[in-house]
């Protein structure tokens, strides 16, 4: 960063945090006897964008407690940055009046009385910062920052007065962000049960209510479009009977074999309520075909590397149309599981059976 500093403001400087920081340091590399209580032992998982958390923390005994902070001695106000692991470059200010010790993936910065600590956290929290961070972390899976690359990290420094000005602005400006979104909660809540309010007058026939009387009488009844459907999923079956029989080398005497036909059976309508007039009651077996979904073996990765075929499950359910899915099989999945190709237009729905989300599609006929 040194080579692409800016000009600063006037009263500004370009600093180095070593050269304003008291201590610098890491906590222990070497895991501890962790015990049922005791001292606090903090990880990087504990470090938080708002401060440390101690819901899952172990403890260490008070004797190696003792010995760890002659080194390491975190405390109220001091600044904390993870040096290791998926959050690598997180940082917070110790916000609680605990006292606890440090793992080795997370480095403890004291900076001096004279600076604002919540100003140099804001800053290590910025973007240009962040990417400085990650930067000297390195490029590999093992990402780490070593005390003696962060102690060369370059900021700028505003005078005193000023950065107590830039840290109340910050809080006062993400005070109104935080009002801010807890409006858009207020309002996609809002939202929600306005589409639910649409969707439940949609069926209960109150959108149309107006179209209706428009054109009575010139509206092909529910029932009759549901004869035509039966009759169409019937002619299928009977289609595809023949087909296999004509495969097999059998030809039928007779009709007796449509008598395999299995009607849907219609729905118990007498304790639904009364319907717009020209509407039916149907159940899903009537208007369409229901299959299930399945999985292919992920322990093969030949099913999943690579894949081209999109594969929805219940996390990929969250809007009114799926174009994407989280997850892909290749041909290879397809052919050897129970998973089954879903045509475009075709309905989904989750279906949760114990511990296992099922992803149903249904095929409509006739329509």
């Amino acid at each position: 960063m040194g080579e692409d500093l800016y000009e600063l403001p006037k009263g500004w400087v370009w600093v180095t945090l070593d050269s304003i920081s008291l201590k610098i340091t890491d906590g222990e590399h070497i895991r501890p006897k962790v015990t049922n209580d005791g001292i606090f032992f903090l990880s990087a998982k504990d470090v938080r964008d708002n401060g440390v958390v101690f819901d899952n923390t172990l403890f260490i005994s008070e004797d190696d407690a003792k010995k760890f902070r002659q080194r390491c001695d975190p405390e109220a106000g001091d600044i904390l940055v993870v040096s290791r692991g998926a959050t690598v470059g997180r940082s917070c200010i110790v916000n609680i009046k605990k006292i606890f010790c440090l793992l080795g993936s997370v480095i403890l910065i004291k900076i001096f009385k004279q600076i604002s600590n919540n100003f140099i956290s804001y800053l290590l929290k910025s973007l240009t910062i962040q990417e400085e961070l990650i930067s000297i972390s390195g490029a590999t899976a093992q990402q780490a920052i070593y005390l003696r690359d962060i102690k060369k990290v370059v900021i700028p420094l505003p005078p005193l007065p000023e950065q107590h000005c830039i840290v109340a602005k910050i809080e006062e400006l993400f005070t109104q962000l935080d009002a801010g979104v807890e409006l858009l909660k207020k309002v996609k809540a809002k939202l929600k049960r306005y589409r639910q309010a649409v969707l439940k007058a949609a069926v209960e026939g109150n959108l149309t209510k107006e179209w209706r009387e428009a054109n009575q009488g010139e509206l092909e009844p529910g029932s009759v479009l549901l004869e035509r459907i039966l009759k169409q999923r019937r002619e299928k079956w009977e289609a595809e009977q023949l087909a296999k029989m004509k495969a097999q080398g059998k030809i039928p005497k007779d009709d007796s074999w449509k008598l395999k036909y299995k009607e849907p059976v219609a729905p118990d309508t007498s304790d639904l309520p009364e319907l717009p007039h020209g509407w039916c009651w149907v159940n899903y077996d009537q208007i369409g075909e229901w299959f299930g979904g399945g999985t292919p073996r992920t322990t093969v990765s030949e099913y999943w590397e690579g894949g081209t075929i999109p594969w929805v499950s219940s996390k990929d359910m969250k809007s009114f149309k799926i174009s994407r899915s989280e997850d892909t099989i290749t041909q290879l999945g397809l052919a050897n599981s129970t998973a089954n190709l879903i045509l475009v237009k075709h309905l989904l729905h989750t279906c949760e059976f114990e511990t296992q989300a099922l992803n149903l599609g249904i095929k409509l006929q006739g329509l």
